[in-house]
């Protein structure tokens, strides 16, 4: 699939005034320091879907190696939300 938000690494910087989340070296976003902890989402957002896709591929390559595990309901259940979140953030729901 091909990615349709800015790749690379997100960065947050603080100033006097605000926070921001740089996508890019000339693309931010700001944020009011009160909204720091969505800030730091949004900035860890690539890196934590690159986590869940990463961990999706293991997960399914563990449940096509071992049946049993693949019918564990909690395995069904996390392979569920994974697919639903990755789909979430590529604009798929």
């Amino acid at each position: 699939m091909t990615t349709k938000h800015t790749t690379g690494t997100w960065t947050l910087a603080r100033t006097m005034s605000r926070i921001e989340v740089r996508v890019s070296p000339v693309k931010a976003y700001a944020f009011s320091h009160s909204d720091e902890a969505n800030a730091r989402l949004i900035a860890a957002a690539p890196d934590l879907l690159a986590a869940l896709e990463d961990a999706t591929a293991l997960l399914d390559a563990i449940a096509k190696g071992y049946p049993d595990i693949a019918m564990d309901t909690r395995v069904t259940k996390a392979r569920i939300r994974h697919r639903a979140a990755i789909a979430k953030a590529q604009g798929q729901e």
